[in-house]
C-alpha cells in the first residue's frame, strides 16, 4: 500500500535557520546539531491529505520554493525538505542530499541550493531518524542505517518512497536522479550507490566510508572525496571506499588519493568512472563542493535499457 504522503508549501517569508557556507564547512559528526534544533514546519501552512490513488501526473505538480513532505513509511513518520528549482525541466533532475549525523535537512538543502545548475531540478533533503553510534555517546540523534540490513532498511525503505512519490508527481526524471551526503549521509550515499544501483544515475558521497556489504551487480559512477586529516571518520576509510568502488567498477587496482586535488581511476568501465578527490581538511565539506558535485553528478544519466 502507498504511503500516507502530507505536504506542506513554505513561501519565501518562511523562517530559516541561520544561513553558513557550506563550501567552506558544514556540522562536523564530533559537535552534532540535534535534530529537535532542525526547523518545524511553519503552523499556519496547511497539510493537506493525498489520496493513494492519484494518478500519475503529466507534469511537475510542486511549484517553485521550498516545500515540505510528511511521509509515513512502515511504522515512521519521515519528514523531507525539497528545494523546486524555479526554471524546472520536465521531467526534472532529482538530487538527494543527505546531512551528517545529527544535523538538519536545512544544512543539507543549502550545501546545493546555491548552484545555478540545480535551478530546473529538485533538491530533495530528508531529515534523518533517530540513531545512535558507540563513539557519541547513548543519545539518539538524526542519522542514517550505513549498511544494508542495519535499522529494519528504513532509510532504504525512506529513499524508494520519496522516489515513487516524485515520480508519481511527474518530479523526478528517471534518467536523472543522484544522491550526495556529508559524514553519516556520505556512509548512507555509498549504501544506495551500492543497492539502488539501478535508480541511481551518479553518486557522490563526502566524508563518509563503506560500503560494508556486497553490492549489487549495477554500476554506477562515483566521486569519492574525504579530507587527509579527518578526526571523525579517518582517512583510512576513504582508503577502503575507493578500493572498493574501484573493484567495483571495473578500474585498475591499487589507485591512490592525491594530497591535494582529484583524480580519475584508470581502466574503470566507460559507464561507471571513479573520481577521486582528497584535501588537507579535517571532517568538513571542502571548499568548492558544492560545485565540485554538481559537476560530477550532472554529467551523467542513468543508460536506457535496450528495447
Amino acid at each position: 500500500m502507498r504511503p500516507l504522503v502530507l505536504i506542506a508549501a513554505c513561501a519565501l517569508a518562511c523562517d530559516r535557520p541561520p544561513t553558513t557556507s557550506p563550501a567552506t564547512a558544514a556540522p562536523t559528526a564530533s559537535a552534532p546539531q540535534t535534530a529537535a534544533d532542525a526547523p518545524a514546519s511553519q503552523p499556519d501552512v496547511a497539510t493537506v491529505p493525498v489520496r493513494a490513488d492519484h494518478p500519475r501526473a503529466e507534469g511537475c505538480e510542486l511549484a517553485a520554493g521550498d516545500v515540505e513532505l510528511d511521509l509515513e513509511v512502515g511504522a515512521l513518520r519521515r519528514h523531507v525538505l525539497l528545494r523546486v528549482g524555479e526554471s524546472l525541466a520536465s521531467p526534472p533532475p532529482v538530487v538527494f542530499a543527505w546531512h551528517g549525523f545529527g544535523d538538519s535537512p536545512w544544512s543539507a538543502k543549502r550545501s546545493l541550493e546555491g548552484v545555478a545548475a540545480w535551478r530546473d531540478g529538485i533538491i530533495v533533503a530528508p531529515q534523518g531518524a533517530p540513531r545512535t553510534f558507540e563513539q557519541f555517546g547513548a543519545t539518539p540523534r538524526a542519522g542514517w542505517q550505513v549498511h544494508q540490513g542495519e535499522l529494519g532498511d528504513r532509510d532504504l525503505a525512506l529513499f524508494d518512497a520519496i522516489v515513487a512519490e516524485l515520480d508519481r508527481r511527474g518530479c523526478l526524471d528517471r534518467d536523472r536522479v543522484y544522491s550526495t551526503g556529508f559524514s553519516n549521509g556520505g556512509f548512507f550515499t555509498n549504501v544506495l550507490a551500492c543497492h539502488r544501483a539501478d535508480v541511481l544515475a551518479a553518486a557522490a558521497p563526502t566524508g563518509g566510508g563503506g560500503p560494508f556489504t556486497g553490492c549489487d551487480d549495477t554500476r554506477v559512477p562515483i566521486l569519492v572525496t574525504h579530507g587527509h586529516n579527518d578526526t571523525v571518520v579517518p582517512f583510512a576509510s576513504a582508503q577502503k571506499s575507493i578500493a572498493i568502488w574501484t573493484a567495483h567498477n571495473g578500474c585498475n587496482a591499487g589507485t591512490q588519493a592525491p594530497k591535494d586535488g582529484c583524480i580519475d581511476a584508470k581502466g574503470c568501465r566507460e559507464d561507471s568512472p571513479v573520481r577521486v578527490c582528497a584535501f588537507g581538511i579535517d571532517h568538513v565539506w571542502p571548499a568548492g563542493q558544492s560545485e565540485r558535485v554538481t559537476e560530477f553528478l550532472r554529467g551523467f544519466r542513468k543508460p536506457r535499457a535496450p528495447k
